[in-house]
């Protein structure tokens, strides 16, 4: 597997196969390099795809529970929504979202890990209600218009 240097910046394209590179004074390498030995430099590339662990951690509010999976050094991730549940094994586990952080960083978790966030819990279990009733009015709209069509059709 070839080595790979640098980063080193691009000074100047000279054609579309090379490009003039800033190296240092002390190394071997003639400045300019065929593009085939080249690779675009990513900051945050992880070549072991890696899932980073949620960063920083944030003070929790009052119904801090230093007894959990989620203390850190005596702080606490603060939990901004329950997005998602799934039942495994016969055991519910539910998909939160971090406050502050993207879905990237969401982990599925256990409800005793989630003793001190019950509202969350209840909050996400109301919307899911709220959307099934919304879905069931929706449904007995559709089945008024077709009892409408088929009595205008006969």
């Amino acid at each position: 597997m070839p080595r790979r240097q640098g980063p080193y910046p691009v000074v100047r394209k000279i054609s579309s196969l090379a490009y003039e590179l800033d190296l240092t004074d002390d190394s071997r390498i003639h400045p300019i390099i065929s593009i085939v030995y080249l690779s675009q430099y990513h900051v945050r590339d992880d070549p072991f795809k890696r899932i980073p662990a949620p960063p920083g951690p944030v003070e929790y509010s009052a119904e801090t529970d230093m007894s959990g999976d989620d203390a850190r050094d005596g702080k606490h991730w603060e939990l901004e929504r329950v997005m998602d549940y799934t039942t495994r094994r016969g055991k519910t586990h539910y998909l939160v979202r971090w406050k502050g952080y993207g879905p990237q960083h969401d982990k599925w978790l256990k409800p005793e890990v989630l003793k001190h966030a019950a509202r969350l819990v209840e909050e996400y279990h109301e919307r899911l209600r709220r959307k099934e009733e919304l879905r069931g009015a929706g449904d007995k709209a559709r089945e008024k218009q077709r009892d409408r069509r088929r009595k205008q059709g006969s």
